[in-house]
C-alpha cells in the first residue's frame, strides 16, 4: 500500500475489508466518497452512516484504516502540487508559506515557529532579488 503509484480511488473496488458483504460494500462506497469530497463528515452523510460507524471501522479494520490514510495522503499530495503551482506563478503568499515551513533552517522563521537555528543571512537583501530568481531558487 506504500507504493508511490498508489491511487486510492482505483484500487478501492479490489480491497479486502473485514465484515459482511453489505459492510464491505459500504466501506468501499465511503472511501470513494471520501476521496471525491475530502471530508469524513460529508462522505458519512452521503452514504448514510454515522461518524461513529466510521470510527469503529477504522479501529477494527486495519485495511480500511490504511485506505483512509492513503486518501488523506493523496489529498496532501494534491495540496502540495497546487502550492508549487502557485509558487511557479509567483504568488507571494505561497512563496512565504513555503519558506516559513520548509526554509526554517535557512532562517525563514517567524516568532511562532522559531527553533534554535543559527543563520548568517541578510534578509534585507532578499527584497532586492527579482521574483523570478526567488522562484528559481525554490524549484
Amino acid at each position: 500500500m506504500n507504493n508511490n503509484n498508489f491511487l486510492p480511488h482505483k484500487s478501492i473496488p479490489h480491497a479486502k475489508f473485514k465484515g459482511v458483504a453489505l459492510t464491505k460494500a459500504k466501506k468501499k462506497e465511503f472511501l470513494l466518497e471520501y476521496y471525491k469530497h475530502g471530508f469524513v463528515n460529508m462522505a458519512c452523510s452521503d452514504i448514510g452512516i454515522t461518524r461513529g460507524t466510521y470510527k469503529q471501522w477504522r479501529h477494527h479494520d486495519k485495511t480500511f484504516k490504511a485506505y483512509c490514510d492513503e486518501v488523506l495522503e493523496a489529498r496532501l499530495d494534491l495540496a502540495e502540487m497546487k502550492l508549487m503551482d502557485n509558487i511557479r506563478e509567483g504568488k507571494e503568499s505561497s512563496l512565504l508559506f513555503f519558506l516559513k515551513t520548509k526554509g526554517r533552517k535557512r532562517g525563514y522563521v517567524t516568532e511562532d515557529n522559531k527553533e534554535e537555528v543559527t543563520v548568517d543571512f541578510d534578509f534585507t537583501k532578499m527584497n532586492e532579488l527579482p521574483r523570478e530568481k526567488l522562484i528559481k531558487l525554490l524549484e
